[in-house]
């Protein structure tokens, strides 16, 4: 029996550290212990619980603030971040979220439609749109450190990610 699911089993960063640069022995188990590293680092946990294929969104703005929503409801700011350098999203999961979906970007214009299916640009004036799916299992598995693939804050849509 697990009682309350695990608050916090996703981790949400940004990070100017190149992932094509690093080795998987170079990451802490835990993701706080990121922010040890020389590289620029914001990690945001405290996600509410989230349910098996809840669809999250992620928007960088022009300032540097990062606001996210979970299945198209904005949840407001989460962080704001550094914009001045090339930046990549980061994930850690653990706990309940066994896998994590990457669905896609999509780039500000006057008029745009997340792949969340909500109002992207106009509403945030945005860099970048991105949205994610999480599924869930009812056993705790390994914590896994997972990166948006490609350039900096723009990946394609993706594998599943899941823990080793």
């Amino acid at each position: 029996h697990m009682g309350l699911p695990y608050y916090g089993a996703l981790t949400f960063g940004i990070t100017s550290c190149d992932p094509g640069t690093l080795r998987t022995n170079e990451l802490p188990a835990d993701p706080d212990f990121l922010l040890d590293r020389k590289e620029y680092w914001v990690v945001c946990r405290g996600f509410p619980v989230l349910n098996n294929g809840d669809i999250l969104n992620f928007v960088l703005l022009p300032n540097g603030e990062v606001h996210h929503g979970i299945n198209g409801m904005s949840r407001g700011m989460l962080m704001c971040v550094d914009t001045s350098q090339s930046l990549w999203v980061f994930f850690s999961i653990h706990g309940v979220i066994n896998q994590l979906k990457i669905l896609g970007t999509v780039q500000s214009s006057p008029v745009t439609i997340s792949p969340s299916g909500s109002p992207g640009g106009s509403q945030y004036d945005s860099d970048s749109d991105m949205a994610f799916s999480v599924n869930r299992s009812s056993s705790a598995s390994e914590s896994s450190l997972v990166t948006a693939p490609s350039s900096p804050l723009s990946p394609p849509v993706s594998p599943v990610f899941s823990p080793p």
